[in-house]
């Protein structure tokens, strides 16, 4: 072979190469993703997951396609909380989200049913994802890490998305702050994490596997600040015409803490919120 056809064979299984890495996902790359993206191995998918799968019917795709029938795949969806129309690749939304805003104590109940399904309360903690911008629409998001398992000595985790939260809006950071009270009541520890507007966007709509958060690096702070220190609470957000939404912030923080909504490990300081909100309705007069 001469060096033009040489260089014409090496293009040819250069677009070869190209054209496999762009197949498209199928439902046994999918359901092999799951696992992958939570810790577990191809190779260790029998000894989690069960369901009478073997190494052999792990081996190959096409011999792990016939062992994917309905049951199996709902057992799947259950065991990591993830949506059915994703595995079936009808839909680009990996998570269910769960929405809370308005409703802390559904939060709460939502929690003490994992629990309690569950069987242990050590399983469960959580993350406050912000964004390093608080710009008019930037969100948060709120997802739970509940342990379902190990592979040796690692645990392996699902999430639950609870809402994704616009952080500068008043209303929204003292709901989010009460549903953050009920996680530390729960005795679910909320870590505090700050990434790039850019990643944390990925994430608010369910759409890319929570697992990689371990992959991030970034800032860190600690939620439980919102509960207990009002200069914490207020931080970023939108004061709004006349200082309207930093007083209505604390007036809402206010209203949920007696209503027993703002009590996480310890009981918040409500007089240091209140005295709070008689200085900041003061500057509009």
């Amino acid at each position: 072979m001469g060096l033009l056809g040489e260089v014409e064979s090496f293009f040819n299984l250069w677009e070869r190469f190209k054209s496999k890495s762009k197949a498209e996902p199928t439902l046994v790359s999918r359901f092999v993703e799951v696992f992958e993206k939570h810790g577990v191995h191809r190779n260790q998918i029998p000894g989690f997951f069960g369901h009478g799968l073997t190494l052999a019917d792990v081996a190959t795709d096409d011999r792990l396609l016939p062992k994917l029938n309905d049951e199996l795949l709902q057992d799947l969806c259950e065991k990591f909380a993830i949506r059915r129309e994703w595995l079936d690749g009808a839909s680009s939304q990996i998570y269910p989200i769960h929405h809370f805003y308005k409703y802390p104590k559904n939060f709460d109940s939502f929690l003490k049913t994992l629990i309690s399904t569950n069987g242990d309360q050590l399983n469960f903690s959580g993350f406050l994802v912000v964004s390093d911008s608080l710009t008019p629409k930037a969100e948060a998001i709120l997802v739970l890490e509940e342990v379902i398992g190990s592979v040796g000595d690692k645990n392996i985790c699902r999430y639950h998305f609870c809402d994704t939260w616009r952080y500068e809006y008043w209303k929204s950071r003292a709901y989010l702050t009460s549903c953050l009270a009920f996680s530390y009541r729960n005795n679910c520890h909320i870590y505090g994490r700050v990434m790039p507007e850019k990643k944390l966007i990925q994430y608010q709509e369910g759409n890319k596997f929570f697992i990689d958060h371990k992959l991030e690096s970034g800032k860190r702070f600690e939620p439980e600040d919102l509960i207990h220190l009002p200069e914490k609470f207020l931080n970023g957000i939108d004061p709004e015409r006349d200082n309207f939404g930093r007083i209505s912030a604390l007036s809402l923080w206010i209203d949920l803490a007696e209503d027993d909504c703002m009590t996480g490990y310890v009981e918040p300081d409500l007089d240091k919120f209140m005295e709070c909100f008689r200085v900041e309705s003061s500057k509009n007069n």
